[in-house]
Formats: C-alpha cells, sequence, structure tokens
C-alpha cells in the first residue's frame, strides 16, 4: 500500500515539474518574441520620423513662394505644430533630376524635445526601451555624418531668441554659435531651395497641411509617435513643404 502511495506521490510531483517546465518554456518564447519585436520595432529608422496614431485627418493642398514658407519657418516653436522639408528635384540635395522626395529637415519642438534627451543619454549599451528610443534618436538627429537632419544636440530649445536664430542660420544658409554650441547650415540644402524657388519661377513648393486629431500622450517607443497612451484627446498640425519643378506648359 504504501509502495503504490509512494508511486502516486512520484508521478504528482513529475506531473507537476512537468506543468512548470511547460509554463517556463511558454514563458521563454513569450519573452523572446516581444524582444524579439522590441528590436525589430526600434531597427526601423523612419519610425522616428514623428507620425502619430491618426483618429482622423483633414489635408489642403496648394502651391506656394518663399513668402508663405519663410514665416511658417519662424511661426512653428510659436504654434508647436510641426514642418517637414522635402526636395523632389534632387537638384538642391545632389544634383540630380527627378529624385524621389528627400527630407530635407523636421522642425517640431516635441521631436526636438525627445532628440534633446537622447542626446544626453551617454549610455553605451541600451539595456531598457527608453535607452533603444535614445540611441535610434541619436543616430538619425544627433548625428553629424546625417548633414540634414543633424540637430546639433539641440542647443536652442528652451530660448524664442536662440530659435529664431537657428532659423535665421538654416533659410541663410549662414553659421554661428547658439547657447555656445556651433551650428552650421552653410550647405544644407534648404537655403538652397529658397534660392532656387527665389531665382526660377519653375520651382515652387507644394504646401501640404494636415490636422491629425489622436487619442493619447505620443511616447517614442521608437517611433516619435507610434506607441501612445492615456486617453486624451490631442489635436497636431502638420505642414510639409516639398520643392517641386513644374512643367513647361504648351
Amino acid at each position: 500500500m504504501d509502495d503504490n502511495a509512494n508511486q502516486a506521490l512520484m508521478i504528482a510531483f513529475g506531473i507537476f515539474v512537468f506543468i512548470i517546465a511547460m509554463s517556463a518554456t511558454m514563458y521563454m518564447f513569450s519573452l523572446l518574441t516581444s524582444t524579439a519585436e522590441v528590436l525589430t520595432f526600434y531597427t526601423d529608422e523612419t519610425n522616428f520620423y514623428d507620425n502619430v496614431a491618426v483618429v482622423g485627418k483633414e489635408g489642403i493642398e496648394r502651391y506656394v513662394n518663399t513668402e508663405t514658407v519663410i514665416p511658417t519657418l519662424y511661426r512653428y516653436y510659436k504654434e508647436h505644430f510641426c514642418v517637414k522639408i522635402y526636395d523632389t528635384t534632387g537638384e538642391a540635395i545632389d544634383g540630380s533630376s527627378e529624385a524621389n522626395p528627400i527630407l530635407a529637415q523636421m522642425l517640431d519642438v516635441n521631436l526636438e524635445g525627445k532628440v534633446e534627451h537622447a542626446a544626453k543619454n551617454t549610455r553605451i549599451n541600451p539595456i531598457n526601451a527608453n535607452d533603444y528610443e535614445a540611441d535610434a534618436l541619436k543616430k538619425i538627429y544627433d548625428d553629424p555624418s546625417n548633414t540634414l537632419l543633424y540637430m546639433y544636440g539641440v542647443p536652442w530649445l528652451g530660448s524664442t531668441d536662440n530659435m529664431k536664430t537657428r532659423i535665421d542660420y538654416l533659410i541663410n544658409g549662414d553659421a554661428g554659435f547658439i547657447n555656445n554650441k556651433y551650428v552650421d547650415y552653410r550647405n544644407h540644402p534648404v537655403h538652397k531651395m529658397i534660392e532656387l524657388t527665389k531665382n526660377d519661377s519653375k520651382y515652387q513648393f507644394k504646401e501640404n497641411f494636415v490636422s491629425y486629431s489622436y487619442t493619447g500622450e505620443t511616447m517614442t517607443t521608437e517611433d516619435g509617435d507610434v506607441l501612445v497612451t492615456g486617453n486624451e484627446s490631442k489635436d497636431k498640425i502638420v505642414i510639409t513643404y516639398t520643392l517641386v519643378k513644374l512643367k513647361d506648359e504648351g
């Protein structure tokens, strides 16, 4: 009788150990899948081009010149909207023609705040989601080799005078110190794009105005805005200027 009881206990114990092992295995597979998804997400740099989870949007498109573009650039930090500047001609960036749209500059106070914070993250090996976010942002906006989108550590943030100076440098193709940081836009294509539209009527900016409504707090889990938390409804305006070469009529 005792032998049967002992055998039953051993079988029960074996089943118990098997259940624990299966649970641990399933947990490890789940953890591995989650980790793989996070790593894949953080390796896609386009996630950091400040997109939002959209509930609804409405777009307006028209052709404009520098008299419209330049005042808008000076307003972005006052009114907290996002401005994206693209070149489809290729002539302002690399001398080619009929190029695919190239993002030449991104102006967004929210994004700049995230980049400033990321630039201060000096940890070499990422160990959590915040580190991965900082690492991805630095590769796009805090890398001097990325001459188009480099933000110089965002030294202008927090001062309207410094932010105005930054825009002065950008549109005039100038350089100088902002908050003890040297900012150099002398060879940046935005100045060349503006000059093209001033000097040649065949070049214009196509303006696209979009008002986004989204729910939640935009959090960079890598995508400056793909992961959202909370239920608060917010609006975001994105104005896109794309340099285009108009086709000859006739």
